[in-house]
């Protein structure tokens, strides 16, 4: 018999999981949901496409114009962003790791560029100007099909056999950007290192989600049936029409949940809870990352986008815009008075252009003059543009227009709109470092496991004491990744850069260590080039005297810097060496025949010093010669 104090620790039912899953589901949809946050996400999702300027006192004939700002905005930061391709540096932990270090450096390029990485960089990036913050996740996606496989085909009978085959579209390591719509996090979290979970919902149609949710994977029963919220996003009011998933089929809602402290992930179908396992991840991590814009408070994960940042006074200059078209159309459509009755209602006294309005009199008629804007609404306008500028940064500079009288004035305009974009950029770099680590410790899981598993037979011959037996030994030889890379192996197996690729079979053993992954600090930031080239000749003539200097090497990044190719312009090092050769040559020619004309007859000859006739490699760049 237990003694009163020993309790029977029960376990939990499949049942008790899927309420308190659902529950858990729950409290992050209602934080977020207070918080507020999501008024300004639909805000963001309006004046990101062209649509018109709402005010319920406007009368029909009035302008509602509105100004793209938040759209034009946000792709000139984008184009700013995404023009510079991110470079992530790879160091190791340990000295006797580092000669992997290119080799690793190479796969995980590879498997950026094999998953599309810079296109999921574009939406997350986008996403992140766009709503002030953005969600990515990296995880092992595998693709996989059954299609049959045409053997023989004869055209005369039409005849064909076809065989079962298994086609993988797609097995590596992926970035996808998630829908910030649907995706719900810790509500206690300000940051990714003291999350403890999240979640993120998908709605998949019946058929794929019966090809994708097998039964040999997940907990299919018959009470999985299709249903649930099938609309694009969970709002507070599903049956609006922006929310009505355009669907012509059956549907069915996932779930998807990932708890760090608990190492556990959950999957939803419909209410029903088809998965429950630890983490299926070594590192043991949540799979999420994320970017703020510019930061909205220091308790939240969420960030303040640019449409947000701009509300205020693009509702300020739509307005005013507006005001200022109907100013000029009534000055040129004016409104006619004339004689008759003085009874006035409120519809009559509102001014409409070519309206006429019966009065008592007015000398019989009289047109109502209405002057036209003046140059003060202009320069109000001006002023709030340059206000929006300031709050977001993003310079009409930086769109193409020309704000400044010289070239160097122009570039430092820009320069000055870019470092005010630092703090978004930034958070976008160290999302990209998180998703990094990450995606190392995805390659380490995922490319150490062996694609396929060979069948080898060998022979070998026995001598025995009566003839010579022939024996026969099987034996299976794993078959690891073969990805090609502009890498080669040096004569003691180092791995260094070629520029030609070669193919690697990865292992396990070249993908074991522990490594440090940082992106190129301001390899995001486009940099003025005419403000470079100016730099550069300034550099270059402060230099170029100086004994040391290597005036070859300075000439050509000079012809790189006003992106010329040097070959076209200077010469080789094989064309300067025998240009040297030939000088000297005609030196000594030169020097010879001074000596036979100065020799008197008996006497010795006159010796010439050689620095005196022999010019030096930096004269002879730096002169007519070269």
């Amino acid at each position: 018999m237990p003694s009163a104090t020993e309790e029977t620790v029960q376990p939990i039912t499949k049942e008790q999981k899927q309420t308190a899953l659902l529950e858990r589901i729950q409290e992050m949809q209602t934080a977020r949901t207070n918080y507020g946050i999501e008024d300004q996400w639909s805000y963001a999702e309006t004046v990101m496409i062209p649509h018109e300027f709402i005010d319920t006192g406007l009368r029909g004939w009035q302008s509602k114009n509105s100004k793209a700002i938040a759209f034009t905005k946000v792709h000139t930061a984008l184009a700013l962003i995404i023009d510079q391709n991110p470079e992530a540096q790879i160091f190791a932990r340990k000295k006797e790791w580092e000669p992997k270090v290119n080799l690793i450096k190479g796969v995980f390029n590879y498997s950026w560029e094999h998953g599309d990485g810079r296109m999921e960089l574009k939406k997350f990036t986008f996403d992140t100007l766009k709503y002030g913050f953005a969600v990515g996740r990296t995880y092992h996606k595998r693709d996989v099909r059954e299609v049959d496989e045409l053997l023989v085909y004869d055209a005369e009978t039409n005849e064909h056999q076809y065989e079962k085959r298994t086609i993988t579209d797609f097995d590596d390591v992926y970035w996808e950007n998630m829908d910030i719509w649907n995706c719900w996090f810790d509500e206690q979290a300000d940051a990714k290192k003291n999350m403890r979970d999240w979640c993120w919902r998908k709605v998949y149609d019946w058929e794929s989600f019966k090809l994708k949710f097998t039964k040999d994977k997940f907990d299919i029963t018959d009470e999985v049936t299709p249903g649930g919220n099938t609309s694009n996003r969970v709002a507070k009011n599903p049956n609006t029409k922006e929310n009505i998933h355009p669907q012509t089929k059956q549907m069915i809602e996932v779930y998807f949940y990932e708890n760090k402290e608990m190492d556990r992930f959950q999957v939803l179908a419909n209410g029903i809870l088809i998965l429950d396992i630890p983490l299926p991840y070594k590192h043991k991590q949540l799979s999420c990352f994320f970017a703020a814009c510019w930061q909205r408070a220091t308790d939240t994960i969420y960030g303040v986008g640019i449409p947000e940042l701009t509300r205020s006074n693009t509702n300020l200059l739509n307005k005013i815009n507006n005001m200022t078209i109907d100013q000029v159309t009534l000055s040129i459509y004016k409104m006619l008075l004339y004689g008759g009755t003085e009874e006035f209602n409120e519809e009559d006294l509102d001014l409409e252009p070519g309206k006429a309005k019966k009065v008592f009199d007015v000398n019989n008629f009289k047109w109502l003059d209405t002057p036209g804007a003046g140059a003060e609404v202009y320069k109000l306008q001006d002023m709030i543009m340059n206000d929006i500028d300031e709050e977001t940064g993003i310079t009409r500079s930086l769109g193409g227009r020309e704000i400044g009288r010289t070239a160097t004035e122009i570039s430092i305009n820009r320069e000055a709109g870019l470092r005010r974009m630092k703090t978004p950029l930034d958070s976008i770099e160290d999302a990209m470092e998180e998703e990094g680590y990450l995606r190392l410790a995805l390659i380490q899981q995922v490319y150490s496991q062996p694609e396929r598993v060979e069948k080898v037979v060998e022979e070998s011959v026995i001598q025995k004491f009566i003839g010579l037996v022939m024996q026969r030994t099987q034996r299976f030889v794993p078959q690891y990744r073969n990805i090609r890379l502009p890498l080669q192996k040096g004569q003691n197996g180092e791995i260094q850069p070629s520029e030609t690729d070669n193919f690697f079979e990865i292992t396990e053993d070249d993908l074991r260590g522990e490594y440090d992954i940082k992106i190129r600090p301001m390899s995001t930031l486009p940099v003025s080039e005419e403000l470079t080239r100016q730099r550069k000749l300034q550099l270059y003539n402060i230099i170029a005297q100086a004994p040391y200097t290597d005036v070859y090497k300075a000439q050509r990044e000079i012809t790189k810097a006003f992106d010329e190719d040097p070959e076209d312009w200077l010469m080789n090092e094989e064309e300067i060496m025998m240009q040297q050769e030939q000088a000297k040559l005609q030196q000594q020619m030169m020097a010879e025949q001074a000596m036979m004309q100065e020799t008197p007859e008996g006497g010795a000859p006159k010796v010439i010093p050689q620095e005196e006739v022999e010019p030096s490699q930096a004269q002879m760049m730096n002169g007519s010669m070269l």
